[in-house]
């Protein structure tokens, strides 16, 4: 008697002589017989649906006469799967993608993105519409349309650069976003940038703008060391361009939503008052 392995389990054939060699159970081959037969049957199904669904037929079918997957597939008799898979292979597109009417976008301007001109696509399979954009620190890239009319592209990154760890120059992020979270708790719109204040900070001597105190800046945004705070010349308005200054904290804490002539009008009375004395 021999041991035979044959998938996983044992199998004991007999052997009327010595040298004999063992044969593969009926039942085995007639299993291995029948895989076969059906690993060719789907090679041959293939093939054919191959020759049906050539590529001038999906785009006459699917694209022309606007069929789907699903009614294809039932007057081919197969699964909807493979009109996808020959779909794919023979590179014809949804109807959406294929949308012949592309609107233009040049000279149009999202964000800081100014549009130049169309661009080529990157390959045959990618369809979207590529525009080269100039943005307005000079950079050029090559922007997906749908990316510029949605609003997920709206500039280079210039507009991030300063937004980290290290903050803008001698701006630090920490300091800024306490800002920024202090007035919009307030209602307040926030629409300055890092760099802007930066730049009126620099404007300014790097001193308060009522007083002429010099002005230090910290990480924390707070403590004895950190003496600059940002005011709005007009209180009644928001956080915007061409209404902020750099004035001391104290000075700041003091005038609070006076205006500047009802603050020095107050002031005046301490010190004539103090004066007389």
């Amino acid at each position: 008697m021999a041991e035979w392995n044959t998938r996983g389990f044992q199998m004991s054939v007999l052997f009327e002589r010595v040298g004999s060699t063992p044969t593969v159970p009926t039942k085995e081959r007639t299993n291995m017989s029948k895989k076969k037969k059906r690993k060719e049957k789907r090679i041959r199904r293939k093939r054919d649906l191959g020759q049906v669904f050539s590529k001038e037929f999906l785009q006459r079918e699917y694209l022309g006469k606007r069929k789907s997957e699903a009614m294809i597939a039932k007057e081919a008799n197969c699964w909807p799967s493979s009109v996808y898979y020959w779909r794919k292979k023979h590179e014809v597109y949804t109807h959406s993608r294929l949308a012949p009417n592309v609107i233009d976008l040049t000279g149009k301007r999202f964000g800081k993105w100014l549009v130049l001109r169309r661009a080529d696509r990157k390959n045959a399979a990618d369809v979207r519409a590529y525009w080269e954009c100039q943005c307005a620190c000079g950079t050029r890239r090559t922007v997906v349309g749908g990316s510029l009319q949605v609003g997920t592209s709206k500039s280079c990154g210039c507009i991030q650069k300063y937004d980290n760890l290290r903050g803008y120059k001698g701006l630090y992020i920490s300091y800024w976003r306490r800002l920024k979270k202090s007035a919009v708790d307030r209602g307040r719109v926030f629409e300055i940038t890092m760099p802007y204040a930066w730049q009126v900070f620099e404007a300014q001597d790097k001193k308060c703008a009522l007083s002429g105190i010099p002005l230090f800046l910290t990480a924390e945004g707070a403590g004895k060391g950190h003496t600059a705070s940002i005011d709005r010349i007009d209180p009644t308005q928001d956080y915007v361009v061409g209404n902020i200054r750099w004035i001391h904290k104290v000075i700041n804490r003091m005038r609070w939503t006076y205006t500047d002539e009802e603050f020095l009008k107050y002031c005046r009375l301490i010190v004539r008052k103090c004066g007389m004395r």
